[in-house]
């Protein structure tokens, strides 16, 4: 088994990357599968952004939103209040759908008190990956915060890390960032440049559940006062530049858009996404489409 032990998303999905590219051999499809199994051990998963312009970060953080507000893992929220009564306990969440890519989440506290989550996959895309890392961090800051303990570290299990012919290039480009022994890794957390300044869960879960469910349920998202920070601040005005992004507003209105989320790290993310993927156009009426 190939192991990763990464500070965060931002390490993880390099070494990811880098290791498939380097050791992944080629499938019957044109993809890379590597041929053994890897576990990744993410010590900071909260720090669950990574910063690199082939990573799609607005289906990240709305998705990993969404399904926790739709109930991916089925009775998060009951065995999250089963770890606050008895820490002792353990959990044991399966996916409600079929063909999910996570096979099963085990969660419990470790020796030192903290919340401990491990996630086991059949198979695991590495690009894809990154999309359940941010989930998975949510679903762990979701029982932490619940249980009132500290997040600790995160697994991720994968028998068979691989990814398709059309996203070889990018996996390529995103390993290109994984340094080699002795050299550390740098990270833009670890720099100081990224910060996580806004808690997923700031009030009871039970009004944080409704307003979660709320938000993803109807169209008025943004004419709603939403009271939790990170649903009114980070999901609202990330919805709202994606919104503007697939309708082709003028790049320099998305950016502003982008500026209106306040947490420094997924805003930095979607900003180096969209001016990326997108070529500045002259900014003659900066006002969003007509709805």
């Amino acid at each position: 088994m190939r192991t990763i032990i990464a500070r965060n998303a931002h390490q993880a999905m390099a070494e990811s990357c880098f290791q498939l590219d380097s050791f992944g051999v080629t499938d019957e499809d044109g993809g890379k599968v590597l041929p053994i199994p890897t576990a990744s051990t993410i010590l900071m998963p909260l720090e669950r952004v990574a910063l690199y312009p082939a990573l799609e970060p607005f289906d990240a953080l709305l998705g990993g939103a969404r399904d926790l507000a739709e109930g991916r893992m089925a009775h998060v929220g009951f065995c999250a209040e089963a770890l606050k009564k008895d820490p002792a306990t353990r959990v044991t969440l399966r996916p409600t759908g079929e063909c999910d890519s996570i096979g099963v989440v085990y969660i419990q506290v470790d020796l030192d008190g903290k919340i401990m989550l491990m996630a086991c996959s059949s198979t695991t895309d590495v690009v894809l990956e990154y999309a359940d890392l941010v989930y998975l961090s949510m679903v762990m800051e979701y029982v932490a915060t619940t249980a009132k303990r500290e997040p600790g570290a995160l697994w991720h299990t994968s028998m068979r890390p691989s990814c398709r012919e059309a996203m070889l290039a990018k996996v390529t480009d995103i390993g290109a960032h994984a340094p080699q022994p002795p050299n550390p890794f740098v990270d833009p957390y670890s720099a100081g440049k990224l910060t996580n300044t806004i808690p997923l869960l700031s009030i009871p879960r039970g009004r944080y559940d409704r307003e979660l469910k709320q938000f993803f349920s109807n169209d008025t998202y943004d004419s709603v006062d939403y009271i939790d920070p990170f649903i009114q601040h980070v999901l609202a005005p990330a919805h709202r530049a994606y919104r503007l992004y697939l309708e082709d507003a003028a790049v320099p209105v998305v950016q502003r858009a982008i500026g209106e989320i306040s947490a420094q790290d997924w805003m930095q993310a979607c900003l180096l996404w969209v001016t990326h993927t997108t070529t500045p156009a002259p900014d003659t009426a900066c006002t969003p489409p007509a709805e």
